[in-house]
């Protein structure tokens, strides 16, 4: 009886240890409200406020004539219209044309994560219902910008197929972006090409 007392004594002495250190060490790591306040506004500053990189994307803004070769096959026309929004984070483009003589309509969102330091990039068009991932990374001279990611073909029934976006940008009022299929075993792997001309 004395044992199992004795036993239970110690069991809860114990336990009033552990839990007091606890609250030592909570204390020692709390901070206070305005310190806390400190930190989120620098972080907010670091990761969620727009900086350089995203410069490189209002070069995309404004109003473009656009010309897109499929494999190539005749060239076909188009327009585009590109705008950054919420705050100058992102730049939304809008286009209109043809792929392969079948109406086209779209838009993909550029963008730029801080937190991650790669470009972002999100499409969509009225040819599908998925939506199209990828991100990467600006070269050297600030002119190519590479994005990898992922792409469903239904047409052929695959799935999780490799996809390079480049955006070679050649002058303030001419950009090409090249579509490449990374299943290519051999020769070019651009697949469509669109040249995008700056009209105003």
């Amino acid at each position: 009886m004395c044992t199992k007392f004795y036993f239970s004594v110690c069991l809860l002495c114990l336990s009033i240890i552990t839990i007091a250190h606890g609250l030592v060490s909570t204390q020692e790591i709390a901070k206070t409200p305005g310190e806390m306040m400190a930190q989120m506004a620098k972080k907010g500053e670091l990761y969620a406020t727009p900086h350089q990189p995203h410069k490189l994307l209002e070069q995309l803004s404004g109003e473009w004539r656009t010309s897109t070769v499929v494999m190539e096959m005749e060239k076909e026309q188009g327009s585009a219209n590109g705008n950054m929004i919420l705050g100058g984070r992102f730049l939304e483009m809008k286009y209109r044309g043809a792929f392969m003589g079948v109406d086209l309509e779209g838009i993909f969102i550029l963008g730029y994560d801080n937190y991650k330091h790669k470009y972002t990039a999100v499409f969509i068009d009225n040819l599908n219902t998925s939506t199209r991932i990828a991100e990467g990374t600006i070269d050297e001279t600030q002119t190519v910008l590479s994005l990898w990611g992922t792409m469903d073909e239904w047409l052929t029934d695959e799935h999780d197929i490799a996809v390079l976006y480049r955006f070679r940008i050649k002058s303030p009022s001419l950009i090409v972006l090249e579509i490449h299929d990374l299943t290519i075993n051999l020769g070019n792997t651009s697949v469509v090409e669109i040249t995008f001309v700056k009209t105003k």
